[in-house]
């Protein structure tokens, strides 16, 4: 049920158009979690210094570590149970910290954190928590690049990471900003980069991927996970798909089961897992693309989780895209069947999700997609971004946290 890279072919249409969610969130504040952490600056740390965490994990498992922004437009770290009471902040040592995310046995906790300084700067660095004794270890060394000759800079922003089987590594998938008026004609491009960082020694890092440019469309880069069974990692690329009437192909994102090692694309080692579709008509004008990311493998290995967002474009009555309409599906790596979990309103977005430790529920976030000068961007707007739980069969959704919470990852017990 596997594909090697290649075009992708089409298959059963999504089930997009039903099971909205009524939401009460507000859409007064443009301020997304991407945009929030880009504007602040960060603070120098010796590579794998520890640190000792003012406040310690929560001990019981099936916690929820998750991101609360303030009104001042901090991010900082929280916790819960997972039926959202226990409501704790875990002290973090930076003054902005996101995207968490646990280590398979729970015993790790991984974050995306940055502190203002005098020296302005803008590139994010992950770091691990011990939960048995609160220490903090800087997992990744990215620096703010500036070439003042070329007038050009770049800037990492490692939001996305797994842990391996063994916590003997991480995968991370950065987000690479850079440009200038200076170099190749200047502008500003986001390039998303796979690597593969050790946790147990000093060691360059294994580059795996550099997925295709940004282009406000397709989700590359967008999320990453490590199977709790295999040596393999789940990555979305940006793909293409022929239109399901004939002609194309339009632009898509995928989700690729590869594996940890150097240029593993690029030495044909990448699977294609799910396969999103395109289509065009002409009489209309419409032009639509499905888009799969943030993929996440169950507690057992043998489902993967991803979020799909459906994009149309009507090219004759409009210069904007429509909001998106997204769904939970999970697909069984095994007979290669692809279920729909849940279908939301359109104009919602999905930042991050999580299973449970049984597999039976999913934790995941929902915003109000953000809008831009040319219409809704791929980001959700972190103001009004709300934390929910679900059975993997639909039904029992649940909000656990109101406006402005988000990232939630949920902690399974040590093994």
């Amino acid at each position: 049920m596997l594909n090697r890279v290649g075009p992708t072919t089409a298959c059963r249409r999504p089930e997009a158009f039903k099971n909205d969610l009524d939401m009460t969130i507000r859409s007064d504040t443009l301020v997304t979690y991407k945009s929030a952490m880009k504007t602040t600056t960060s603070s120098a740390f010796l590579f794998r210094t520890g640190i000792l965490l003012l406040a310690g994990l929560a001990s019981a498992s099936g916690q929820i570590a998750y991101t609360r922004l303030l009104p001042n437009g901090t991010l900082k770290l929280h916790q819960m149970l997972g039926n959202g009471t226990s409501d704790t902040v875990i002290n973090f040592p930076l003054t902005q910290v996101g995207f968490p995310t646990w280590s398979q046995d729970g015993a790790l906790l991984a974050v995306t954190a940055f502190s203002p300084s005098n020296v302005p700067s803008h590139t994010w660095n992950v770091f691990d928590i011990t939960r048995a004794t609160g220490a903090v270890w800087k997992v990744t060394n990215f620096t703010d690049i500036l070439d003042p000759v070329n007038v050009s800079f770049s800037y990492t922003f490692p939001w996305y990471k797994a842990f391996s089987r063994d916590r003997s590594a991480m995968a991370v998938f950065s987000l690479t900003q850079s440009g200038g008026s200076g170099g190749s004609g200047g502008g500003v491009v986001e390039i998303p980069v796979l690597e593969i960082h050790s946790l147990t020694k000093v060691a360059n890092p294994i580059l795996v991927h550099v997925d295709i440019t940004k282009n406000g469309r397709h989700h590359g880069g967008e999320g990453v996970d490590w199977s709790p069974t295999q040596n393999l990692l789940a990555a979305p690329l940006e793909s293409s798909a022929p239109f399901l009437s004939g002609g194309g192909p339009g632009e898509t994102t995928a989700i690729f089961l590869l594996p940890p090692t150097l240029s593993a694309v690029q030495n044909g080692l990448a699977v294609q897992a799910t396969f999103p579709r395109a289509d065009s008509n002409i009489q209309t004008g419409v032009l639509w693309t499905e888009h799969d990311y943030q993929p996440k493998f169950s507690p057992n290995g043998t489902g993967l989780l991803y979020v799909r967002s459906f994009q149309s474009h009507s090219l004759l009555t409009s210069l904007n895209p429509d909001p998106d309409i997204q769904s939970l599906h999970i697909m069984n790596l095994n007979t290669g069947v692809d279920s729909v979990v849940r279908t939301f309103k359109q104009g919602t977005y999905i930042t991050t999700l999580d299973w449970s430790p049984d597999g039976t529920k999913i934790v995941f976030d929902l915003a109000l997609q953000t809008v831009g000068p040319l219409g809704p961007m791929q980001q959700g707007n972190a103001a009004t971004n709300q934390i929910y739980t679900i059975k993997v069969n639909g039904t029992g959704l649940t909000q656990l946290r109101g406006n402005g919470n988000g990232t939630p990852t949920w902690r399974r017990p040590a093994r």
